[in-house]
């Protein structure tokens, strides 16, 4: 095995297994606090609604990671247009999707936002019914990022640091440190 494919699956790793880790425990605490202290949902809902809350939140990073990797730092205002300036508004779950105008009522279904919503709002309080194409739509976001970012992560490996870069780094002295 070479060095860049050492690297390669060294970072996916990194990427996706603490990132995992980290996000389910930040949402257990954020889960417990709004389900048992602030009532915010049925006590009752906890177990079904973390994993979903965790699916909603990795379909947004896989995609924000793979419009990174593919576009570079503009990939970061095009997740956040994408997910916050058309996905918040066309959600219907401040106002319910009648009430909202034509433009926001038609992007709506094909952005994870709503679907985050419908398959929240909808396995909470209807147990689940109607939640087929919501639980489609983010399988299928999460697994063409998901595959995106294989596919460029293999094309476009990152570039390996040299030995005696990484050693001078190491031995740097901070800032205002005296030798």
């Amino acid at each position: 095995m070479t060095s860049a494919e050492e690297t390669s699956r060294s970072a996916w790793g990194t990427f996706s297994g603490p990132a995992v880790v980290a996000n389910s425990r930040s949402r257990w605490s954020k889960t417990l606090r709004y389900c048992y202290w602030l009532q915010g949902f049925p006590s009752h809902k906890f177990w079904i609604t973390w994993p979903i809350c965790s699916l909603i939140v990795v379909v947004v990073a896989f995609v924000a990671a793979a419009l990174q990797k593919l576009l570079g730092p503009v990939g970061t205002l095009v997740t956040v247009v994408v997910m916050i300036l058309f996905g918040n508004p066309s959600s219907g779950g401040a106002t319910g999707v009648p009430y909202l105008p034509s433009f926001w009522r038609d992007i709506g279904p094909y952005l994870p936002p709503r679907n985050g919503y419908v398959l929240l709002h909808h396995t909470i309080y209807f147990d689940g019914h109607g939640t087929g194409q919501a639980l489609t739509t983010l399988l299928v976001y999460l697994g063409i990022a998901a595959a995106l970012l294989i596919v460029l992560d293999l094309r476009r490996p990152e570039a390996a640091v040299p030995v005696d870069a990484t050693e001078a780094a190491a031995m740097a002295v901070p800032i205002g440190a005296t030798p």
